[in-house]
């Protein structure tokens, strides 16, 4: 009786600690419209910094031209490691959400 005891608690602690995981990792998603639109507005201004038209979807062509050259000359490959290239372009541009450096690193796979 104390080994199903034990059973039942060691099952109940994985299951919560994979939970407890799973939902740290779920994406936030915004409130209020005003925090849609701010997250509109910061694509916006990753597309004009890297000369991109501003109504184009984020990583556009020279946003994902400048990740190739960041990731080449560092000599690193998106496809073995996409969170180090992702923390790569993050240290190469410092203003680059992570968010928006995933999303780099997704389309240049």
């Amino acid at each position: 009786m104390e080994w199903a005891l034990a059973l039942v608690l060691v099952v109940t602690i994985a299951v919560v600690g994979w939970w407890w995981r799973r939902r740290a990792a779920a994406p936030r998603v915004p409130d209020t419209f005003e925090e849609l639109l701010a997250g509109g507005a910061e694509l916006a201004v990753l597309n004009e910094r890297y000369g991109d038209a501003p109504g184009a979807p984020f990583p556009g062509p020279r946003a994902r031209a400048w990740a190739y050259g960041v990731l080449h000359s560092e000599g690193v490959d998106a496809d073995a490691d996409p969170r180090y290239a992702a923390d790569l372009l993050r240290r190469a541009e410092p203003r680059l959400s992570r968010a928006a450096a995933a999303a780099l690193v997704r389309a240049m796979l």
